[in-house]
């Protein structure tokens, strides 16, 4: 009962910007909508910053804007750090909840290939609200376009914008660790997978013992972070 009233109050808050009920949309207007979500998946695959730019709708809410540069450049530089694994030694995080690795991005084409599509107004879902993998999208002078945000970041529930500094600071931290690991693969720091796993696990450990003590991790660890916000927020390491 309660999982059900969950995915109701879901379901609400996606849509309550809309004055329409959802409706599934006819099998003969799905091909430009699946077509625009894998183009952007495609984008995101080979790290193309421009391209994913382009498939993506442009924001004029300044919190919409915020959220949905946050979430493509994060997303981008994940794809960059497995991708350049991949080259290196071979063998890349290959796990859905890490974003930019296969296994995240075949999540993604399995949705825009499959998943049934929900309609209201000019707003588009493909497959369900809150889970990763699911698809946004708005029809932008006559083409289909994603919804970045919401899209790659499961936790707004399909919301377009958020103003929690948790949600915010962690796409933060997450694009400037993948940023330095980045750099330190190009430097030819790590010998193997082995050593860049194990150096990222220990940042992670560092970080986290810093913020549960209250001390920002940039201060100690990587002037590159985001400021620590007042409420220490959980930030998962499995980036």
């Amino acid at each position: 009962m309660k999982v059900q009233l969950l995915f109701t109050a879901l379901a609400a808050v996606l849509f309550a910007s809309c004055s329409t009920a959802p409706r599934p949309v006819a099998r003969q207007d799905e091909s430009p909508i699946r077509n625009a979500a894998l183009k952007f998946t495609a984008a995101l695959q080979t790290h193309d910053s421009d391209a994913v730019d382009q498939l993506t709708t442009h924001e004029s809410d300044p919190e919409a804007v915020a959220l949905s540069q946050a979430a493509i450049a994060d997303a981008v530089k994940g794809r960059e750090v497995e991708s350049t694994l991949a080259n290196r030694f071979g063998e890349m995080e290959n796990r859905a909840g890490i974003s930019g690795s296969d296994a995240w991005l075949a999540e993604f084409e399995r949705t825009a290939a499959t998943e049934p599509i929900m309609q209201s107004g000019n707003r588009v879902r493909i497959g369900e609200a809150g889970k990763a993998g699911t698809f946004f999208l708005r029809q932008n002078e006559g083409k289909w376009r994603v919804e970045a945000g919401p899209t790659l970041v499961a936790e707004t529930g399909g919301r377009p914008k958020m103003t929690d500094p948790s949600l915010h600071y962690r796409l933060g931290v997450t694009l400037a660790v993948n940023a330095w690991m980045l750099e330190r693969l190009e430097r030819g720091e790590f010998s193997t997978m082995h050593d860049f796993m194990a150096a990222k696990s220990q940042f992670w450990f560092e970080f986290m013992a810093y913020a549960a003590n209250g001390d920002d991790p940039r201060d100690k660890l990587l002037p590159s972070l985001p400021p620590l916000p007042a409420e220490i927020p959980e930030v998962a390491d499995e980036r």
